[in-house]
């Protein structure tokens, strides 16, 4: 004798033919929904940049990009637009960069992997335990 499921669910309650309950309504969660990364999702190598000014004796500022560490980190591309600067049209690309805290990124500051330049325009938490900062960077262009 072979017992039917009720209303279509299985024994565990998870849903209409085994589908997992990840939400409330029983929704598979969008792969954004989920706040840390995984294992092996940070892989790209950055070095963090700080500037530096200092001053040239003549009145002016001369910046330079000290690097402090090498951070792992997940890049990906949220936005791309164009603007006109000087008659001429410059592609704008910004990326949020998920890293492991570390206490010198802040605004500012910018992330370079090779030729990339990666200017970090804000910085937020991703989990209440403070383990993983999200940055929005936008790509430098020279």
């Amino acid at each position: 004798m072979v017992r039917a499921t009720r209303g279509g669910r299985d024994r565990r309650g998870a849903g209409p033919r085994g589908i997992g309950r990840s939400g409330a309504d029983g929704a598979i969660p969008h792969a954004e929904a989920r706040v840390t990364p995984g294992v092996g999702e940070l892989r790209h190598r950055l070095v963090l940049e700080v500037a530096t000014e200092v001053s040239d004796g003549a009145g002016e500022a001369t910046r330079s990009w000290t690097p402090v560490a090498s951070l792992f980190a997940r890049v990906e591309p949220r936005g791309r637009r164009e603007r006109v600067e000087d008659g001429r049209n410059v592609g704008l690309v910004t990326h949020r960069v998920t890293v492991r805290r570390h206490g010198n990124v802040a605004r500012g500051t910018r992330f370079v992997e090779g030729a990339r330049r990666l200017r970090v325009l804000a910085v937020e938490d991703l989990d209440p335990q403070r383990r993983f900062l999200a940055c929005l960077c936008e790509e430098e262009q020279e």
